[in-house]
Protein backbone atom coordinates (compact mmCIF):
# COMPACT_ATOMS: atom_id res chain seq x y z
CA UNK A 1 0.00 0.00 0.00
CA UNK A 2 1.43 3.05 -1.17
CA UNK A 3 -1.28 5.62 0.41
CA UNK A 4 -2.22 7.63 2.02
CA UNK A 5 1.17 9.57 2.26
CA UNK A 6 1.09 10.99 5.90
CA UNK A 7 3.26 14.16 5.11
CA UNK A 8 4.03 14.27 1.19
CA UNK A 9 7.34 15.96 0.87
CA UNK A 10 6.55 16.93 -2.71
CA UNK A 11 4.02 19.75 -3.05
CA UNK A 12 1.84 19.38 -5.74
CA UNK A 13 3.43 20.24 -9.72
CA UNK A 14 6.64 20.71 -8.67
CA UNK A 15 8.33 20.12 -11.59
CA UNK A 16 11.62 17.93 -12.74
CA UNK A 17 10.68 14.36 -12.06
CA UNK A 18 9.51 14.86 -8.56
CA UNK A 19 7.53 12.17 -7.32
CA UNK A 20 4.02 14.50 -6.82
CA UNK A 21 2.26 12.17 -4.76
CA UNK A 22 -1.41 10.94 -5.97
CA UNK A 23 -2.78 12.52 -2.04
CA UNK A 24 -2.78 16.05 -3.84
CA UNK A 25 -4.52 14.85 -6.80
CA UNK A 26 -7.20 13.93 -5.03
CA UNK A 27 -7.52 17.28 -3.01
CA UNK A 28 -8.55 18.75 -6.28
CA UNK A 29 -11.78 17.67 -6.64
CA UNK A 30 -12.29 18.32 -2.52
CA UNK A 31 -11.23 21.56 -2.57
CA UNK A 32 -13.74 22.29 -5.57
CA UNK A 33 -16.68 21.18 -4.16
CA UNK A 34 -15.54 21.69 -0.25
CA UNK A 35 -15.75 17.78 0.23
CA UNK A 36 -19.68 17.36 -0.74
CA UNK A 37 -20.13 14.69 -3.48
CA UNK A 38 -22.32 13.54 -5.91
CA UNK A 39 -23.55 13.19 -9.50
CA UNK A 40 -22.69 16.72 -12.12
CA UNK A 41 -25.47 16.89 -14.06
CA UNK A 42 -28.99 16.58 -13.45
CA UNK A 43 -29.24 13.19 -15.68
CA UNK A 44 -25.76 12.27 -14.28
CA UNK A 45 -26.04 8.39 -13.34
CA UNK A 46 -29.97 8.38 -13.01
CA UNK A 47 -31.42 5.10 -12.77
CA UNK A 48 -33.83 4.29 -14.92
CA UNK A 49 -35.99 1.00 -16.04
CA UNK A 50 -35.01 -1.13 -19.32
CA UNK A 51 -37.21 0.14 -22.05
CA UNK A 52 -38.53 -3.02 -22.35
CA UNK A 53 -38.92 -3.87 -18.16
CA UNK A 54 -36.88 -6.52 -17.32
CA UNK A 55 -34.16 -7.80 -14.68
CA UNK A 56 -31.89 -4.89 -14.91
CA UNK A 57 -31.71 -1.25 -14.47
CA UNK A 58 -29.84 0.89 -16.56
CA UNK A 59 -27.10 3.93 -15.23
CA UNK A 60 -27.40 6.67 -17.64
CA UNK A 61 -23.58 8.48 -18.23
CA UNK A 62 -22.34 11.16 -16.54
CA UNK A 63 -20.04 12.57 -13.87
CA UNK A 64 -19.65 12.19 -10.54
CA UNK A 65 -17.25 13.51 -7.29
CA UNK A 66 -17.09 10.84 -4.30
CA UNK A 67 -15.74 11.50 -1.12
CA UNK A 68 -12.38 9.13 -0.22
CA UNK A 69 -12.91 7.45 3.00
CA UNK A 70 -9.82 5.56 3.20
CA UNK A 71 -7.67 5.27 6.14
CA UNK A 72 -6.09 8.50 6.67
CA UNK A 73 -7.61 10.20 3.31
CA UNK A 74 -8.63 13.91 4.73
CA UNK A 75 -9.52 16.46 2.04
CA UNK A 76 -9.22 13.83 -0.93
CA UNK A 77 -12.21 12.69 -3.05
CA UNK A 78 -12.21 10.88 -6.34
CA UNK A 79 -13.68 12.37 -9.72
CA UNK A 80 -14.76 10.31 -12.84
CA UNK A 81 -17.46 9.62 -15.37
CA UNK A 82 -18.64 7.18 -17.27
CA UNK A 83 -19.19 7.92 -21.09
CA UNK A 84 -21.13 5.25 -21.98
CA UNK A 85 -24.92 3.84 -20.34
CA UNK A 86 -24.17 0.56 -17.93
CA UNK A 87 -26.59 -1.90 -17.56
CA UNK A 88 -26.87 -3.63 -13.95
CA UNK A 89 -28.47 -6.61 -13.25
CA UNK A 90 -31.50 -6.97 -9.95
CA UNK A 91 -31.91 -9.95 -8.74
CA UNK A 92 -35.71 -11.18 -8.82
CA UNK A 93 -37.93 -11.03 -5.64
CA UNK A 94 -39.35 -14.66 -5.46
CA UNK A 95 -39.89 -14.26 -2.06
CA UNK A 96 -43.65 -13.05 -0.78
CA UNK A 97 -42.70 -10.04 0.94
CA UNK A 98 -41.58 -6.60 -0.85
CA UNK A 99 -37.70 -6.17 -0.94
CA UNK A 100 -35.56 -2.87 -0.99
CA UNK A 101 -32.34 -2.62 -2.98
CA UNK A 102 -29.61 0.08 -3.56
CA UNK A 103 -27.80 0.71 -6.35
CA UNK A 104 -24.05 2.15 -5.16
CA UNK A 105 -21.45 3.55 -6.97
CA UNK A 106 -18.52 2.29 -5.44
CA UNK A 107 -14.86 3.44 -5.33
CA UNK A 108 -12.61 0.23 -4.77
CA UNK A 109 -9.37 1.65 -4.30
CA UNK A 110 -6.67 -0.88 -2.87
CA UNK A 111 -4.28 0.90 -3.27
CA UNK A 112 -5.06 3.12 0.08
CA UNK A 113 -4.50 1.55 3.50
CA UNK A 114 -7.22 -0.62 5.25
CA UNK A 115 -9.40 -0.87 1.87
CA UNK A 116 -10.85 -4.49 1.52
CA UNK A 117 -10.92 -4.20 -2.00
CA UNK A 118 -8.95 -6.77 -4.35
CA UNK A 119 -6.10 -5.35 -6.80
CA UNK A 120 -8.41 -5.18 -10.43
CA UNK A 121 -7.78 -7.19 -13.44
CA UNK A 122 -5.29 -4.41 -14.81
CA UNK A 123 -3.55 -2.30 -12.07
CA UNK A 124 -3.04 0.68 -15.14
CA UNK A 125 -6.71 0.54 -16.30
CA UNK A 126 -8.86 -0.96 -13.16
CA UNK A 127 -11.95 -1.32 -13.02
CA UNK A 128 -11.51 0.91 -9.35
CA UNK A 129 -15.36 1.98 -9.81
CA UNK A 130 -18.25 -0.30 -9.62
CA UNK A 131 -21.61 0.10 -9.37
CA UNK A 132 -23.10 -2.36 -7.33
CA UNK A 133 -26.61 -3.85 -6.16
CA UNK A 134 -27.08 -3.59 -2.16
CA UNK A 135 -30.02 -6.25 -1.43
CA UNK A 136 -32.48 -6.11 1.25
CA UNK A 137 -31.90 -2.39 2.53
CA UNK A 138 -34.42 -1.19 4.75
CA UNK A 139 -37.02 0.72 2.82
CA UNK A 140 -36.03 3.77 4.49
CA UNK A 141 -32.85 3.62 3.65
CA UNK A 142 -31.86 7.18 1.20
CA UNK A 143 -27.92 7.46 1.59
CA UNK A 144 -24.82 4.83 1.22
CA UNK A 145 -24.07 6.14 4.98
CA UNK A 146 -27.45 4.51 5.95
CA UNK A 147 -25.74 1.28 5.56
CA UNK A 148 -23.53 1.72 8.37
CA UNK A 149 -20.23 0.83 6.34
CA UNK A 150 -17.48 3.52 5.22
CA UNK A 151 -16.86 2.74 1.58
CA UNK A 152 -16.08 5.59 -0.65
CA UNK A 153 -19.29 5.39 -2.73
CA UNK A 154 -22.87 7.33 -3.03
CA UNK A 155 -26.49 6.12 -3.35
CA UNK A 156 -27.65 6.23 -6.98
CA UNK A 157 -31.26 4.99 -6.31
CA UNK A 158 -33.35 2.59 -4.01
CA UNK A 159 -35.48 0.04 -5.77
CA UNK A 160 -38.34 -1.09 -3.67
CA UNK A 161 -39.67 -4.77 -6.13
CA UNK A 162 -43.22 -5.85 -4.90
CA UNK A 163 -43.24 -9.80 -3.78
CA UNK A 164 -43.15 -12.31 -6.41
CA UNK A 165 -41.47 -9.35 -8.65
CA UNK A 166 -38.36 -9.85 -11.57
CA UNK A 167 -39.53 -6.70 -14.15
CA UNK A 168 -38.40 -3.59 -12.68
CA UNK A 169 -40.34 -0.48 -13.46
CA UNK A 170 -39.86 3.08 -13.05
CA UNK A 171 -42.44 3.16 -10.39
CA UNK A 172 -40.11 0.96 -8.50
CA UNK A 173 -37.46 3.30 -8.67
CA UNK A 174 -36.53 5.71 -5.78
CA UNK A 175 -33.99 8.58 -7.27
CA UNK A 176 -31.14 8.99 -4.50
CA UNK A 177 -28.83 11.20 -6.20
CA UNK A 178 -27.28 14.68 -4.92
CA UNK A 179 -26.20 17.24 -7.41
CA UNK A 180 -22.67 18.36 -6.19
CA UNK A 181 -21.79 22.21 -7.01
CA UNK A 182 -19.09 24.34 -6.24
CA UNK A 183 -19.49 26.24 -3.56
CA UNK A 184 -19.44 30.20 -4.79
CA UNK A 185 -16.15 31.76 -3.34
CA UNK A 186 -16.63 35.22 -1.51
Amino acid sequence: MTSPTANPPVPWAVGGGADNPIEHARMIPWAIFQGAEGTLGNADLQVVALATPGGSVQINPGGYVIQARGLGQTYESYMGKYGNAVTVNVDPNSTASARSDLVVLRIEDNHVAGEPWSPPVSNDNGPYRNIVVVKGVASTTKSLRDLGNSWSGIALARIDIPAFTSAITNAMIVNLRTKVVAPPWS
